[in-house]
């Protein structure tokens, strides 16, 4: 049987008639879904399975159906579709029960499971109804089984081909093929396919074209998506090629594509996961994809493209152009739809909802609407302010929309007291409904309830992109994974490029797990591995890949640098205080910089927390150096300067502090006061007073006592002893131990890159020393506090250097990176934890083009310095074997070089003995022979001036004619020797040149070898020992280092 059959309504006795029914040469497997319940194990791997013919029996209710839904699609029904096997599939039920099917938005939290089954049955009977005919009985299948059959999608463009009265034959037999449609008009003939692009074999497609044009037949192929979505634009195709065929110009393909990615981009149908490592091209794979695909005949307007961010999604649509690619730019305009997941869910939201998103509003009404929300639900809030309970909510419905958290078991910890938070959650919706109100999380979340509500709407787009491509496929969180996934059936032609080695958005919802387990969750993927680092210099290739190997779950990579790329600068400092490693950051910037004749901007320095950025801009900002903006006020507006500022203020202007200072600083550190001691101190008299308090227990008396001692103390000392803001700073830490409150009292920061409290302190005692008068310091944090715009100004300028954290750089380059401060995290880590901070490293170092330096502290410095200096291969090698080693390599590269210096020596006899061969010539041809004849000839002529023109001699005073005569007869035969002599000379000459070639050519032969050798011997055993005494070098200088 060429094509499947969906037959319900229909009974095992059905099922066994039609297969008693098949003939005996028919390899076919059969299954009933029952054995999904009672041998899950025996389906593992049946998708490896090969047949001809696949028979299935649904005995199963529906809904117990769908508890196996992920079997019976991804491991029975995909995998034959995608293989071309037809099916032959009968049900129990009636054909509505499953179309019927229902799915709700409100269901993607507690029953997110049971969304993906049922998408995943949607998408089966999507495949049956481009696939199978359709029978709705079994007396309708064996009525109309002798007739011309044809499946929905056949059906729908026949009646389109009638409409536009297009003659045609369908279900033709040409040679050993079916083909769906033959239309004859004009002379051409032409065979029209349906469904030819879902699920085909290029391979086998292009013999049966092959063949087909051979028998004077072109072949045209429509998927069931184009049916689908335009089935006139598809006749409109046949049309053209009937009446006016129209040559398509074929778009751009970059012809400098390695292996790796040409083979990716090769690659049509079914799941495709394409690893990319930093620096291997994604966005040209990507785009060269779907040149691809449209060359080989996909219309542009089934592609869709997500990306991860704006600037990713612009650099796609712009090299698109540039190859000539349509680009949409609205949804429902023909082209490539390249959007990120929030531009593409927005437009939805507008379409379907008419909702609008205002981003200066969005803050103060998200708050707004918490509060009400909050407040309907809980009469109070324990322990917290209503402010401090609304930010922890809201932290909380961010989590949940983007990461789908069941609601029934979502709850918010306010100062350890545990509520549910899922009665907020749905009051919060609905007064978001009532205002239309658009958060950014909420343009994936909400437009993901609508499509997944919208049934229409999810199959409009489904049948309209055939083809979805994801960049950055590791940084999803589950709305987007689920949005992805719904998008791509049911075809499932997933083109995900992306890297598990940066993944680094674990706290935005992203899993690792996701792009690790592509391959279990569609069980026919094709995988493929960018190996080649382009953008990074050899050395920083190898650092960042000795850092990346110590994670555990990744896809091992073979990571090499392109083979002409720079070996680059690979620089560590290492420093006591966090000053330090800035003056040192800074002097490197200025000294490549003059190296290189560069300018700022080609520099850039990159911090794990945005608090770090502060030091570095301070020294630029002392120099003069423009760079990018950094928020002071956000700095000092958190608790340690909030903290530091009171203490400050008390110790610098006590007559001048208020009731607000005086508070604080009692209430932090935790000194365990009541609020009503608290309340008393309005000024510094009442505040000294306190000691003498009514009613107080001994014990906190005494603890009030000290306190106020120490303050007094501090108060006199600030203009001696601590006469400078880094030295009254770190007195007012190490004197009430702030360190140690900052730790107990630790908390996850709000966004990944805010650092602890401890760090924020370092940081201040950091910008202290910058300060030479505790006023000059304490103006400065005033106004940093009370000025939100302080120092935040954008500067003009475009030369200046980036500062920057490593998240905010993600699929950036810099041709010179500072790492600035890689320091050990505050707090234990997870495992997953800590792979994530690796992976973070390794974004950060793989951000580098040429050049690199590492700043760290000397007593905190992070394992991944470690990791990212210590070679793998001395793991187990002592610094005694090491110099040992180092001795012996040194020794082996004397030989080598002695060797080549011989080499080099035999090389220069040969040119001294032959100079011919470097292009020197003397003209002379060397031969004593030659040398002998030369001066008879010489000798001769010098005798006889007459041979070479001059008159004849007859000055003679006796015999004079005589003399004449004799001197004519010794003229003819001096005549004849020269004429002798020169015929003997030439041939002489022909004889050396002959020899002298000969020599010249033995000589050639001889140095060719020589230079041979040399090369050999320097691209092996040279290159060998001087990369392998690099390496040892490298890790001596690297343990002396971390010692």
């Amino acid at each position: 049987m060429r094509k499947g059959i969906s037959v319900f309504n229909a009974s095992l006795e059905d099922f066994q008639k039609f297969e008693e029914g098949l003939e005996d040469s028919v390899n076919y497997k059969k299954i009933f879904t029952s054995d999904f319940e009672r041998n899950i194990e025996g389906f593992a791997n049946f998708e490896k399975l090969e047949t001809d013919f696949l028979l299935i029996f649904q005995n199963r209710e529906v809904e117990k159906l769908t508890e196996f839904a992920s079997i019976f699609a991804d491991k029975v029904v995909f995998p034959a579709v995608f293989k071309k096997i037809p099916i032959a599939f009968f049900s129990i039920n009636d054909k509505t029960d499953y179309t019927s099917i229902e799915i709700q938005g409100s269901q993607v939290h507690n029953e997110i499971r049971e969304v993906s089954n049922l998408l995943l049955i949607e998408q089966v009977f999507n495949l049956f109804e481009k696939t199978n005919l359709q029978f709705l009985t079994p007396q309708d299948f064996y009525e109309n089984s002798e007739k011309e059959l044809l499946t929905p999608i056949e059906k729908i463009f026949k009646t389109e081909l009638e409409r536009q009265k297009i003659l045609f034959k369908a279900q033709v037999k040409i040679g050993n093929f079916f083909a769906d449609f033959l239309v004859e008009q004009n002379g051409k003939k032409l065979v029209v396919e349906c469904d030819g692009k879902d699920f085909h074999s290029p391979q086998k497609d292009k013999e049966r074209d092959e063949i087909l044009l051979q028998n004077g037949f072109e072949t045209l192929r429509f998927s069931g998506s184009e049916i689908f979505h335009d089935v006139g634009k598809c006749v409109l195709k046949v049309k053209n090629y009937l009446f006016n065929k129209q040559t398509k110009s074929l778009k751009t393909v970059d012809k400098d594509l390695d292996f790796t990615q040409e083979s990716a981009i090769e690659s049509v149908s079914g799941p495709i996961r394409v690893l990319a490592p930093a620096g291997s091209g994604k966005t040209k794979t990507l785009t060269n994809r779907i040149a691809n695909l449209v060359n080989k005949g996909i219309s542009e307007s089934q592609i869709l493209a997500l990306a991860f961010n704006k600037k990713a999604a612009q650099e796609m649509s712009a090299r698109l152009e540039l190859k000539k690619v349509k680009v949409a730019k609205k949804l429902n305009q023909e082209g490539v739809v390249v959007r990120t997941f929030h531009s593409f869910g927005y437009e939805i939201l507008r379409e379907s909802l008419k909702w609008n998103f205002e981003l200066e509003t969005m803050k103060i009404q998200e708050r707004n609407l918490m509060f009400r929300a909050s407040q309907e639900v809980l009469e109070n809030v324990p322990k917290f302010s209503w402010n401090d309970a609304i930010e922890v909510f809201l932290e909380t419905l961010q989590r949940t929309k983007m990461e789908l958290l069941p609601l029934e078991t979502t709850t918010v910890d306010l100062n350890g007291e545990i509520l549910p938070f899922h009665e907020i959650f749905n009051r919060f919706l609905v007064f978001q409904n009532k205002h239309k109100f658009l958060t950014f999380n909420d343009m994936i979340y909400l437009s993901l309830r609508v499509l997944l509500k919208d049934k229409v709407l999810r199959q409009k787009l489904q049948n309209r992109f055939e083809f979805v491509l994801v960049d950055e496929f590791q940084d999803l969180n589950q709305s987007q994974l689920l949005m992805m996934q719904t998008l791509a059936l049911p075809q499932n032609n997933l083109f995900i490029v992306g890297d598990d080695d940066q993944m680094i958005y674990g706290w935005r919802g992203a899993k690792v797990g996701h792009i690790l387990d592509f391959p279990k969750r569609y069980s026919v993927a094709k995988d493929f591995t960018l190996s080649t680092n382009y953008r990074s210099a050899k050395k920083i290739v190898r650092h960042s890949r000795w850092l990346i190997e110590y994670n555990k779950n990744r896809v091992p990579k073979d990571i090499l640098p392109f083979k002409n790329a720079k070996s680059g600068v690979f620089n560590v400092y290492l420093a006591e205080i966090l000053f330090e490693q800035a003056i040192e950051a800074v002097n490197w910037i200025f000294e490549q910089k003059r190296l290189q004749k560069a300018k700022f901007k080609d520099f850039a320095v990159l911090c794990r927390f945005h608090e770090y950025q502060f030091p570095i801009a301070m020294i630029l900002d002392s120099k003069g150096i423009a760079h990018t903006p950094v928020n002071y006020h956000k700095l000092f507006s958190k608790n340690p300067g909030k903290d530091i500022f009171a203490y400050l203020t008390v110790i610098l202007f006590p007559q001048d502090a208020k009731e607000e200072h005086f508070s604080r600083i009692l209430k932090r550190p935790n000194k365990y006061f009541t609020n009503k001691l608290v309340a008393q101190a309005k000024d510094w008299d009442s505040f000294v007073e306190l000691k003498e308090s009514e009613g107080l227990e001994d014990w906190r008396r005494e603890n009030v006592t000290n306190f106020i001692s120490k303050i007094s103390g501090l108060v006199r000392k600030a203009t001696s002893v601590f006469n400078s803001p880094s030295k009254l700073v770190t007195a007012i830490s190490e004197e009430f131990d702030f360190k140690k409150f900052y730790e107990d009292e630790a908390k996850k920061a709000d966004e990944v890159e805010d650092a602890s409290d401890l760090t924020i302190l370092e940081v201040i005692r950091t910008l202290a020393s910058s300060f030479g008068r505790n006023e000059e310091f304490y103006e400065y944090v005033y106004k940093a506090i009370h000025d939100d715009s302080f120092e935040v100004v954008e500067d003009a300028q475009t030369d200046k250097i980036q500062l920057a954290t490593i998240h905010s750089t993600k699929g950036k380059e810099f041709k010179n990176v500072v790492y600035f401060n890689l320091t050990e995290n505050d707090g234990k880590l997870s495992d997953p934890e800590l792979e994530e901070e690796r992976r973070v490293c390794y974004v950060g170092v793989t951000r580098a083009i040429e050049n690199l330096l590492i700043t760290s502290p000397k007593e905190k410095k992070s394992r991944f310095l470690s990791e990212l200096l210590r070679n793998p291969k001395f793991d187990k090698t002592t610094l005694i074997s090491l110099h040992k080693n180092l001795a012996q390599k040194n020794l082996q590269l004397k030989q080598v070089e002695t060797k080549l210096s011989g080499l080099e020596k035999q090389k220069l006899e040969i040119f001294k003995k032959f100079p011919e061969l470097e292009g020197e010539f003397s003209g002379r041809l060397e031969s004593s022979e030659i040398f002998r004849v030369e001066k008879e000839i010489e000798f001769l002529k010098k005798k006889f001036p007459e041979l070479e023109g001059a008159e004849l001699k007859t000055d003679f005073s006796l015999f004079k004619e005589f003399q004449i005569k004799k001197r004519i007869k010794n003229l003819e035969e001096a005549k004849q020797k020269v004429f002798d002599w020169e015929k003997k000379l030439e041939s002489l000459k022909i004889k050396t040149v002959e020899k002298r070639s000969k020599d010249l050519e033995e000589g050639s032969e001889l140095v060719e070898k020589i230079l041979q050798k040399i090369s050999k011997v320097k691209e092996t055993s040279l290159q060998k020992v001087q990369d392998e005494i690099g390496e040892i070098e490298i890790e001596i200088k690297s343990r002396k280092l971390l010692k």
